[in-house]
């Protein structure tokens, strides 16, 4: 999934901010699963937004990644 993103890059596009939510999540589904972590979906309806697919998804992907993290050194600290 993540090498369709990145085939095109520099190219706006309007999308549905859903779907690339959706993709980052999936991407980040084994290690959620390895540590336990269950996501929530709760999306407003918006727009779509005219962005660039493979930075928002390389942001959503991070994000995600870092918030696992984050919850790993809190669980483990406590």
């Amino acid at each position: 999934m993540q090498q369709n993103y990145a085939k095109v890059s520099g190219f706006s596009e309007a999308l549905p901010l859903e779907k690339l939510m959706d993709d980052a999540i999936q991407m980040n589904a084994a290690a959620f699963e390895r540590h336990r972590v269950r996501v929530i979906r709760n999306y407003e309806n918006v727009p779509n937004v005219r962005v660039d697919r493979h930075k928002v998804l390389q942001i959503l992907v991070n994000l995600l990644r870092n918030a696992k993290y984050a919850m790993d050194t809190t669980w483990s600290a406590g």
